[in-house]
């Protein structure tokens, strides 16, 4: 720690006074800030832009919410029309179903009565 000089408060306030009243003019000669009036007129122009951008920003989560409901009504649609050829198909296998086991029984009655005629005669 040798070199190291200890700052007292009165000359830390005597540094931050100095440092405070020349800081607007280092600035300027830095091209931080041009000068007051330019940065205002910046700051405004960029929260119009941003104002405008939100509203942008809101305009396309409407329309996205919007296209949101079309797709979810689109798949609602599908899917009733879906539900409703399951149904039918179900119909028609179930009528299926019931004509084979009617062609089981007759076959099998007409078997029956040809294996007893054979076994008559």
């Amino acid at each position: 720690m040798a070199g190291l000089m200890k700052i007292d408060d009165e000359t830390l306030e005597k540094i931050g006074k100095y440092v405070k009243k020349n800081l607007p003019t280092w600035s300027r000669e830095l091209s931080l800030v041009q000068n007051d009036l330019g940065f205002q007129k910046t700051t405004t122009v960029l929260e119009r832009e941003l104002v405008h951008q939100r509203e942008l920003m809101q305009v396309g989560f409407q329309n996205m919410s919007k296209r949101f409901e079309q797709t979810d009504k689109r798949f609602e649609e599908q899917s009733k029309q879906f539900n409703i050829r399951f149904d039918e198909s179900k119909e028609y296998f179930r009528g299926l179903h019931n004509f084979m086991r009617w062609q089981f029984g007759v076959s099998t009655i007409f078997l029956s009565g040809i294996m007893i005629k054979l076994l008559m005669s």
